[in-house]
């Protein structure tokens, strides 16, 4: 498996706040890029951070999406935490005609189902109040299917709104789950709930191992309405709450009809959860990544990778899944 060199932009120092909280983020999960600008969510904030491109040595500052306050202590905080884990931008829509930015919980646990939606104004700010999205239903329902539920991921193109399962060691099944994205975009608007039976397909996945650990879900990315790039970490866990060492991550490129066209290696042991498209120029993709360091005394960081398309076509790596239908 072809190895891809990584580069470090920067940490996620961060404008303090009042309470005793590290001035940098540690946990980030997901992120998305605007012009100059880089939103990250981290699964143990109620807030949203926000990043100066231009200037990396500028702190970033918070946007609080959640009311309340977690305890600071890290076993209680990782006990009352919101989760969110994936953040993704939605392009301007009948209810948004200039976008939002839609916050995903990872629904592992029953308290973890609060998400968040922030509609963007013309110049590309965030424009009233954080819009609390439901996402109990679909806890409740795909919990059933996947005993391990932890959604990791989630795209939104013209056709398809989809969610991305990730699977551990003891619970593997990584997965992909369809929604016709207007009806997606609707719920979010109407009742603030997406429903399980909007659903209409789910797709079951083996991304094989990285030195011996099974490769779950960790993000994913619409690169264009063909293709999804995404993100899959070797994480040694046999459950979607406890966290394990990390034996590296991968970046893969997936077809949109669910097919795994093949999966390059990221260099380190690093856990990378967010992942967003920098630039691209015909087949040359330029990428940022974020990884959680699931320690709260080590800052989280920027980063980039450069890849080719034609790195991802000259693999030799059939990834099968499993599709299903709903009735």
């Amino acid at each position: 498996m072809k190895t891809v060199s990584v580069t470090k932009i920067r940490d996620f120092n961060i404008e303090p706040t009042k309470i005793k909280r590290p001035e940098y983020v540690f946990a980030a999960s997901g992120l998305v890029k605007l012009g100059d600008k880089i939103f990250v969510v981290a699964d143990d904030e109620l807030h949203l951070a926000e990043f100066d491109l231009k200037d990396k040595n500028k702190p970033g500052k918070w946007y609080r999406m959640l009311p309340g306050n977690l305890p600071l202590e890290y076993k209680p905080r990782k006990k009352a935490k919101p989760d969110l884990e994936a953040l993704t931008y939605l392009n301007p829509y009948q209810y948004a005609p200039h976008g939002a930015l839609l916050a995903v919980p990872s629904m592992s646990k029953a308290n973890r189902i609060e998400g968040i939606l922030l509609v963007l104004d013309k110049t590309g700010q965030i424009s009233g109040q954080p819009l609390p999205i439901d996402f109990s239903k679909l806890q409740e329902h795909l919990s059933i299917q996947f005993p391990g539920l932890n959604i990791e991921g989630i795209t939104v193109d013209k056709e398809t709104a989809r969610l991305y399962q990730r699977g551990n060691r003891k619970q593997g099944q990584n997965a992909v789950i369809d929604f016709k994205a207007k009806d997606f975009l609707r719920d979010l608007h109407d009742t603030h709930t997406p429903k399980p039976e909007n659903i209409f397909c789910t797709k079951e996945f083996d991304l094989g191992k990285l030195d011996g650990q099974v490769l779950g879900f960790t993000d994913a990315v619409c690169l264009d309405e063909a293709h999804i790039l995404f993100l899959a970490a070797a994480e040694d866990t046999d459950d979607a709450y406890k966290d394990g060492k990390c034996f590296g991550s991968v970046v893969g490129l997936m077809n949109a009809n669910g097919s795994v066209k093949g999966i390059l290696k990221l260099d380190g042991k690093q856990k990378f959860e967010g992942l967003c498209v920098h630039s691209r120029d015909k087949s040359q993709i330029e990428l940022f990544l974020v990884a959680d360091t699931d320690d709260e005394t080590k800052p989280s960081a920027l980063y980039a990778i450069s890849v080719n398309l034609k790195d991802f076509e000259t693999l030799e790596s059939a990834v099968p899944f499993e599709y299903e239908t709903f009735a």
